[in-house]
């Protein structure tokens, strides 16, 4: 299935990659962890696409089913790429809740507060 998506992501438009991802993640959404990995998969093919909307929902999705740090900071990144700081921000203190606040964390977010307000 993962196949069909690579290929899929080739064809112009979003016809077929959209009812790809739809195809793969109702075979594989049958664990936590298996449809946070198929939907970081997703995210990263629509990512390399420029469809950074549908990378940020995906990259959400897989943080939420598999609420792991890396996961997070993922989307942390994405979302601050894609220019969603405030995004960014959540991203960031809920991989603080998993690890604890480190300096490195408080400063990405003090950062990322700044862009979405404007100021950097």
């Amino acid at each position: 299935m993962r196949a069909r998506v690579e290929i899929a992501s080739q064809v112009p438009g979003v016809a077929r990659i959209d009812a790809a991802s739809k195809d793969l993640l109702a075979a594989t959404c049958l664990s936590a962890s298996a449809c946070a990995e198929a939907a970081a998969f997703l995210a990263r093919i629509r990512e390399t696409r420029g469809d950074a909307g549908a990378a940020l929902t995906l990259y959400d999705r897989a943080a939420r089913e598999e609420p792991t740090e890396a996961r997070w900071l993922t989307l942390a990144d994405a979302a601050s790429r894609g220019g969603a700081h405030a995004q960014a921000v959540m991203a960031l203190e809920r991989a603080a809740q998993k690890q604890g606040m480190t300096e490195a964390l408080r400063k990405r977010i003090a950062e990322e507060r700044a862009r979405a307000m404007g100021e950097k």
